[in-house]
């Protein structure tokens, strides 16, 4: 089976036949590019011994099964860019920091009744806080969601605490 690429555009997988008879028809240039499973990289059509008009004789051998990506063809633009990995931004991360804030702050707000919400909601906007500082002085930013999560919680569940007993002590 083979493939081919017509004005940035890959076709394929098609039979030699049907490559043979586009070169004959005219529909696939010469200069096209074509490829099989076993050549290494994308060549011109006419520089492809198998898909010259062959003589009477023997045919050819049966082409392997070709790979189910077969290599983009030289050049080949993905719509990318440039194609240059970046690496993600420098400094730690303080992911696990933001997730230690998120679960303090959700447990501050579930256990506010029984006492802990306090300690739970303040242990969570200090987790918060230090992560977000930590990110805005090394430039990474992953967490950052859930930091900000964790510190709006975790004032939620200081409130929520304080407003329990504040009313237990008034009685």
């Amino acid at each position: 089976m083979w493939y081919y690429a017509k004005g940035n555009q890959q076709f394929g997988p098609v039979g030699a036949e049907v490559v043979r008879g586009m070169l004959a028809a005219g529909t696939l240039a010469g200069t096209d590019l074509v490829w099989t499973n076993g050549m290494a990289e994308w060549k011109e059509a006419r520089s492809v011994e198998e898909l010259r008009v062959e003589q009477q004789g023997n045919p050819p051998p049966v082409p392997p099964i070709p790979p189910v990506n077969p290599p983009p063809p030289p050049g080949w633009d993905w719509g990318y860019g440039s194609g240059t990995y970046k690496p993600p931004a420098a400094g730690t991360s303080q992911h696990g920091k933001s997730v230690a804030a998120l679960v303090c702050s959700i447990v501050g707000v579930v256990c506010s009744p029984a006492g802990v919400g306090l300690a739970a909601g303040i242990v969570a906007i200090v987790l918060a806080s230090s992560a977000t500082n930590h990110m805005a002085r090394s430039g990474n930013y992953e967490g950052r969601g859930l930091a900000k999560a964790g510190f709006v919680i975790g004032i939620v569940a200081v409130c929520l605490s304080m407003t329990v007993h504040g009313a237990r002590f008034r009685f």
